[in-house]
């Protein structure tokens, strides 16, 4: 089966509709000829009558009879008078209808649904499906199908430059509380994830730590083919990342929810000249796989709470340096932007490590392995993985620095 494009698929509905429009005007053409042909079947019997009724008056002087047969036969010609004209111009918008499906050399109605329709506004507006789509289980994704393969990014933000932002890149800060020796502080931190996450021909489910995204605001599509180097490991229908956020293709389509169209276009006008915009109503995952389905594409089942990203170099790496952060600025009491070069000295580095150990951060203390006893090691593996990936660097006896996120990632790939 071959696959649409945004263009393509516009093109289809206005197909299907102007056949639906054509087979309308051809019965209503019949009905309109059902109805002249009984309007001259009356108009021979009142001329007939109104001629015996004429002949009779010429007799026996009876004229209201004749009148009134006359008067029924002028008004049968001027109703087959008037469906003759409503014929024509049928007939007339018939001749330009069939032009249309002609040029577009399609004999038959475009097997497009009806729950996705083309608005009075002009927006492709997608609906959930009038049967449940059949779903295809334990999928392995094939490149060599590339082209059949369509990603999908669900959001509540709308991506600016036409980009897919990570966290990093985006310069997205949280807070986190940290303690030491009893002290806490609300520590402001960079989030370090590269990645950015999509599902393939299928929507995210919900997952267990809370992201339900009801009243999505935004969904993405855009072909996986534009993006292949971008993916550093197995594709997976309901979990790919990219390492590093994704500059979108002229083909990408941005749905928008259709309570939220009037809002972006006072807002973000430029955005319809940048994106193929669609708007969705009612279940956005089941709208969706309709989209998907009608567009050409398999839809697969999504499977929620895969863990692969909690297992990943990138997510390791994610952790290792938000620590890191989390650390440096509690002792350095300022907002280290996590991307600028910085030294520390040795008591500093000690602070840190303080930190790790002290019971309340739950979240840096697991680096440790405080149980970790090993004769023939010095230190557990989970506390060597956390020093490559906080990217710590001895300059001399009494300086540190930290190397970028880059060399950290490359550093982490090795081990």
């Amino acid at each position: 089966m071959e696959t649409l494009n945004y263009d393509e698929l516009k093109e289809k509905i206005k197909e299907r509709d102007i056949a639906k429009e054509v087979k309308n005007a051809e019965q209503e053409i019949d009905q309109i000829n059902v109805k002249i042909k009984t309007y001259q079947e009356l108009k021979m019997q009142y001329t007939k009558t109104a001629n015996q009724h004429l002949s009779f008056f010429k007799k026996f002087f009876s004229k209201k009879e004749y009148i009134k047969d006359k008067t029924n036969k002028n008004f049968a010609e001027a109703e087959i008078t008037s469906l003759q004209g409503n014929i024509q111009q049928l007939e007339t918008r018939l001749k330009t209808l069939n032009e249309f499906l002609l040029q577009h050399k399609k004999n038959k109605v475009p097997k497009i649904p009806e729950s996705i329709q083309l608005d009075q506004d002009g927006f492709i507006l997608i609906s959930p499906p009038e049967k449940e789509i059949l779903k295809k289980e334990n999928v392995e994704i094939n490149l060599e199908d590339v082209n059949k393969l369509m990603l999908v990014h669900c959001t509540n933000f709308l991506p600016k430059n036409k980009t897919i932002q990570c966290l990093y890149e985006g310069n997205k800060f949280y807070t986190h509380q940290i303690s030491l020796e009893g002290v806490k502080k609300d520590i402001p931190y960079l989030y370090h994830r590269h990645t950015c996450h999509f599902t393939i021909n299928t929507v995210v489910l919900p997952t267990s730590d809370g992201n339900s995204w009801n009243n999505l605001d935004y969904i993405i599509l855009e072909p996986l083919e534009s993006h292949l180097t971008q993916f550093p490991n197995h594709l997976m229908q309901s979990d790919s990342w990219t390492y590093g956020s994704v500059k979108l293709s002229d083909q990408a389509i941005l749905i928008v929810r259709e309570d939220k169209i009037s809002e972006l276009k006072k807002q973000n006008p430029q955005i319809f000249e940048e994106y193929n915009v669609m708007k969705y109503r009612g279940n956005y995952q089941k709208a969706v796989e309709n989209l998907l389905q009608t567009l050409g594409y398999e839809v697969y089942a999504a499977e929620p709470n895969i863990p692969n990203h909690a297992k990943s170099v990138e997510c390791e790496e994610e952790e290792c340096l938000n620590s890191r952060d989390l650390a440096l600025n509690y002792i350095l009491d300022l907002p280290y932007n996590g991307k600028s070069k910085i030294t520390i000295s040795l008591e500093q580095l000690s602070l840190m490590y303080l930190i790790f150990q002290e019971k309340n951060n739950s979240a840096l203390r697991k680096h440790l392995d405080l149980n970790y006893s090993n004769v023939e090691k010095d230190i557990s593996e989970s506390f060597l993985n956390f020093w490559i990936g906080s990217g710590i660097v001895k300059l001399n006896e009494n300086a540190f620095t930290f190397k970028n996120d880059d060399e950290v990632y490359m550093d982490l790939k090795k081990t």
